[in-house]
């Protein structure tokens, strides 16, 4: 959803450059999606950064005035963000796990981030293959890329390159980098290879839609597979979770039902499908797991989906 909002904003961002006297509507619409941005992502607040200093570079103080409108209406969401804030301080200074597994700074952020624009979620368990391919993609990438005339298209890296790298820089301070979290920049970086594409032969071409529609069609390259998960469960058993409030997706997909959580809860049921699902996150020293062993409970299967394992007590 933030991904369309900027797209859409930046679109109207471009009308509104190339044209000397204002439109309304498209003033109108700038706003209304630059708004919307604005409320679904935090590090999406650095588009907007980005756009203003273009503006104020570019001189179109005009434009300025309507980015301002958008960013005002954030004052609003003041409160609600210095709450979250401070839960994110408090669950990190608690688990300081949590952090690394939610966004944090490591030296593989930049390279994975420009990986997984190259590939998306594809991956194979031959990690040489897998690294061959990320090489030979990566290079053709960068073929294209030399042949795209930056000074004409300066608009994309803007709305490409400070969202990165202003994420980064808070990522130190605060978890909240993570590629999957910038994909909104991905339509700037697919304009630059279409743009830099077209002299491209068509077995080329060919490759990259084959590799779009495996990744579309597999289910193991999906981020997790609560749809698949939620209809094997069998209709009498009890549910457990390191973190009941981890548990939005089994509603989600009509699996409404109370969840248990071992560190905390009274054991019941026969069996208990523990779905081990943040479990670095939520209990590090698998508080859970240990309960369960000690109210009597053995692991008699464990079933795999793609993002979540469960396991499968009985007493």
């Amino acid at each position: 959803m933030t991904c369309l909002f900027v797209t859409a904003s930046f679109y109207y961002f471009m009308q509104l450059l190339r044209k000397k006297y204002l439109s309304k509507l498209c003033a109108i619409y700038y706003v209304l999606f630059t708004t919307a941005f604005l409320w679904t992502s935090y590090l999406a607040w650095f588009v907007l950064l980005a756009q203003g200093v273009y503006v104020l570079w570019k001189k179109r103080y005009d434009i300025l005035a309507f980015q301002a409108i958008a960013g005002l209406t954030l004052l609003a969401w003041l409160p609600s963000f210095l709450t979250s804030l401070g839960i994110g301080h408090s669950t990190l200074s608690g688990s300081p796990e949590w952090g690394r597994v939610v966004g944090g700074l490591t030296w593989k952020s930049l390279p994975l981030t420009w990986i997984k624009f190259n590939l998306g979620r594809i991956g194979f368990d031959n990690k040489m293959f897998y690294g061959v391919l990320v090489a030979g993609v990566g290079l053709l990438h960068l073929a294209i890329l030399r042949t795209v005339p930056y000074k004409k298209y300066l608009i994309l890296l803007i709305w490409l390159i400070p969202p990165i790298f202003l994420g980064l820089i808070t990522a130190s301070i605060l978890p909240i980098y993570s590629y999957f979290r910038v994909l909104f920049v991905l339509p700037a970086y697919l304009l630059l290879l279409a743009l830099g594409s077209t002299k491209l032969s068509k077995i080329v071409i060919g490759l990259n839609i084959l590799f779009l529609v495996i990744f579309w069609l597999s289910p193991r390259y999906h981020r997790e597979d609560w749809r698949s998960l939620v209809s094997n469960l069998p209709a009498n058993i009890a549910l457990a979770m390191p973190s009941r409030a981890q548990s939005a997706p089994l509603f989600y997909y009509s699996r409404g039902q109370d969840i248990i959580e071992p560190s905390h809860d009274l054991i019941v049921g026969n069996p208990i499908y523990y779905i081990r699902y943040v479990e670095d996150i939520f209990d590090v020293r698998r508080v859970g797991a240990a309960k369960l062993q000690e109210s009597g409970y053995t692991i008699t299967n464990q079933l795999s989906y793609p993002g979540i394992a469960v396991d499968i007590y009985t007493k």
